[in-house]
């Protein structure tokens, strides 16, 4: 009983964590208009989310980390004019998108018997674009439905950055993160040991 407590303890603060990133990280670098915002946002929520299934085993708390981390996100709703809804609606939408699609390589990576540099980047760059589809889709419902602003006026030349290079920017510090994060799990284990 206890360890599924600090199970469910450690699903809560790691969806905080992210929501809390998404929160005030998400807000400076928009704020700064830096370009690869996303890019940067993206892997705290993958390595939450990581973290979260290493100790848990259970995919189904990967994507709790994500609604946790939407729900902190949601708090912007009350700061935000009716008529820009859509700031606040997005990166929700976006969190939970990243939450139920990242169960694939999440799950993938830390059950594998090998952790190839190249299995863990294509796994996660393949998730991530998926991700963005699934996003884009998702903004074009909401711009034919309310008339929202959409991302990029959703011309594939203009959403090629956000697909392809900032794609690649999140999953190369992915990928670099959780073979530190290996590595330093591995040393620990050998210090014990």
């Amino acid at each position: 009983m206890k360890s599924r407590l600090n199970i469910n303890i450690f699903i809560i603060l790691a969806g905080l964590l992210w929501g809390l990133t998404e929160l005030t990280g998400g807000y400076f670098l928009h704020l700064l208009k830096a370009p690869v915002a996303g890019a940067l946002l993206m892997p705290v929520g993958v390595l939450c989310m990581s973290v979260v299934y290493w100790r848990s085993s259970r995919k189904s708390s990967i994507v709790l980390v994500s609604l946790i981390a939407a729900s902190v996100k949601l708090v912007t709703i009350f700061f935000v004019p009716a008529a820009s809804l859509y700031l606040v609606i997005n990166p929700v939408v976006a969190i939970v998108l990243q939450g139920l699609i990242m169960i694939i390589p999440v799950a993938m990576i830390a059950d594998s018997k090998s952790h190839r540099a190249a299995v863990v980047f294509v796994s996660f760059y393949a998730a991530i674009v998926l991700y963005k589809l699934a996003f884009i889709t998702f903004q074009i419902v909401l711009k034919v439905n309310t008339g929202a602003p959409a991302l990029g006026g959703l011309n594939i030349a203009q959403n090629s950055g956000f697909l392809f290079v900032e794609t690649l920017i999140s999953t190369i510090i992915i990928t670099g993160s959780l073979f530190v994060a290996e590595m330093l799990n591995a040393r620990a284990k050998r210090v014990r040991s």
